[in-house]
């Protein structure tokens, strides 16, 4: 790397300099080092990171920092020494503090709304009613509250529902291309449902039960169908929909429900649920529950478990058994389980009344039965380990315990879960030092995951097993993540296999680009150097070897002068 400092703006992108002049002007750093070779500085942002600049003959010959950015060296924490460095030459200020604003008087206050008042008095009708009528076109709230001023038996509140269903429908129309909407136009009508949603649940907070339940049934009109023409893969597109249908059912529960609400909303949930083209997305089971939460008599209760029976019993078990224990009471719903306890959700209301009642044989034995039962579905096996587990260690069943975390961690490696449990440490504090050490070796034995195995290696501190495991030679070719390492791995691995890591990773690179070719790939490679480079490693060997033998890509050499000099 050569590059004039007075040059050096132009490797930054914009955003770069831009934040790094910002973070400049506040002050957010803190210079530990500054002479003719070298200015080092520790800058604060969401961490705290080290940044260096180093000179020769006031050219740049390289640059170090410690932030997480892989994907260019010239991050806005080096921006911040480029202006520092600079900051004579570009007359730069730092920023004053900001003085508390003051406070407006009360005077001034009735002035201005007095200056609003008398241009609405001043103007003409044409004006005002133009203002209204923009005004009714995009603010359903003001149209609701101008209906009921005018015309207060008009039914303001349903209004909503037709307000917000165009809405929607426009929306629709405007993205659907070729009849399909797709990833990047169903994100503006996911946000776009999103935002009316919320609407919806602003009127739930202040206890307008209709309003928000019109606003949901417009989203719910709406939404379902383009499900079968939509690029839905980021999630996004149908947020507002799940959203809405939360919403409902919290409302289906309030005990200020009025009766021709809760009306209107078992009708239009019936409705939806006969529907077949609704079904298909799941939301049959919401519509379901929405309608359990809904339904007060016998005819009801016989309806609902009609369409049920007539559907697949086992998808709705749950919807059944709430319908029971509703309108039957908490023993036929018992009996229920008891006839159903094959079904791995009953299974879970069996093991959770066993637990309540500190009948831990009875759980153990229901996992156990389970095990055997559920079989084929792994999920429901997984969780039965995981309630043995809390047995074991409820009851200090230390063999139950060190059997049911070898076989959690076997299944699920080194994965994070919401519950944050580490299966690999729980098994390891199970046994003593000097039992481990012949333990972990036998995990490895049957531990098929190469990423998994040198967790395992990095954790023990076995860095020769490590550094091997991650050398050995792999095929490329259907292997994804070729060029991409655990950052503590080689953190823990650079001071004792520097030059062994060199020598590694240029002939995985050369390897990588000899079988791969376009600027993407030449990226990835660059983006790869830049992060063992922030680990400590000498890169520029890597560097020079591939100028010298890969001449004939200019793409590469594009790439490798953009990134690096």
């Amino acid at each position: 790397m050569n590059i004039p400092l007075e040059h050096l703006e132009e490797k930054f992108l914009a955003t770069a300099l831009k934040n790094g002049l910002s973070y400049w002007k506040k002050g957010l750093f803190e210079i530990i080092e500054d002479d003719a070779t070298t200015i080092k500085a520790r800058v604060y942002g969401t961490d705290e990171y080290l940044s260096e600049l180093m000179f020769l003959n006031k050219h740049i010959v390289d640059v170090n920092c410690t932030c997480p950015n892989n994907r260019t060296l010239f991050c806005k924490h080096i921006a911040i020494l480029y202006y520092e460095k600079l900051k004579d030459v570009l007359a730069l200020k730092k920023a004053k503090p900001r003085k508390a604003s003051k406070q407006i008087s009360k005077s001034k206050v009735d002035q201005e709304f007095f200056s609003i008042e008398t241009a609405v008095q001043n103007a003409s009708l044409v004006q005002l009613k133009e203002i209204v009528v923009q005004e009714l076109r995009k603010n359903a709230d003001f149209k609701l509250a101008l209906e009921h001023k005018l015309n207060p038996k008009h039914k303001a509140k349903q209004a909503l529902y037709a307000f917000y269903k165009v809405q929607i429908q426009e929306l629709l129309r405007k993205h659907k291309k070729q009849n399909f909407i797709d990833y990047s136009a169903s994100n503006s009508v996911g946000q776009a449902v999103i935002d009316i949603a919320s609407l919806a649940s602003e009127h739930y907070k202040n206890h307008n039960l209709e309003a928000s339940f019109e606003i949901c049934k417009a989203i719910l009109d709406t939404m379902i169908k383009p499900l079968n023409y939509t690029d839905t893969s980021s999630g996004i597109f149908y947020q507002g929909l799940d959203e809405a249908l939360n919403l409902v059912l919290e409302i289906s529960t309030k005990a200020e429900l009025q009766p021709k609400l809760r009306k209107n909303m078992y009708t239009f949930f019936l409705k939806h649920l006969k529907d077949k083209k609704n079904h298909g997305w799941g939301y049959e089971i919401n519509f379901t529950d929405i309608l359990i939460a809904l339904a007060e008599n016998n005819k009801q209760k016989d309806e609902l478990l009609k369409i049920i029976y007539n559907e697949d019993l086992d998808r709705h078990s749950m919807q059944v058994y709430n319908i029971i224990k509703k309108f039957d009471g908490e023993q036929a719903a018992k009996d229920f389980v008891m006839e159903h306890k094959t079904l791995p959700e009953f299974r879970s209301i069996l093991f959770n009344e066993f637990m309540e009642n500190k009948d831990y044989n009875a759980a153990k034995q229901c996992m156990y039965e389970g095990l055997k039962v559920n079989s084929e579905f792994r999920g429901a096996v997984i969780n039965w380990i995981k309630n043995l587990l809390k047995i074991g260690e409820l009851t200090e069943d230390k063999e139950l315990t060190i059997k049911s975390a070898k076989l959690l961690f076997l299944n699920l490696g080194f994965r994070i879960y919401p519950d944050g449990a580490d299966y690999y440490e729980l098994l390891k504090h199970q046994f003593t030092a000097e039992e481990w050490a012949n333990e972990w070796p036998l995990l490895i034995e049957k531990e098929k995951d190469k990423t998994t195995v040198e967790e395992i290696y990095f954790r023990e501190g076995r860095l020769d097993l490590l550094f091997k495991s991650i050398t050995k030679k792999q095929d490329f070719y259907f292997n994804s993540n070729y060029l991409n390492f655990n950052e503590a791995h080689i953190a823990s691995l650079l001071p004792e296999y520097n030059e062994a890591f060199i020598l590694f990773l240029k002939g995985r690179i050369v390897n990588y680009i000899d079988f791969y070719k376009g600027k993407k790939y030449y990226k990835e490679v660059c983006t790869t150097l830049i992060a063992f480079k922030k680990q400590g490693l000498d890169i520029s060997g890597i560097l020079m070897y591939l100028k010298e033998n890969y001449r004939n890509r200019p793409s590469l050499m594009t790439r490798i002068q953009e990134y690096f000099e």
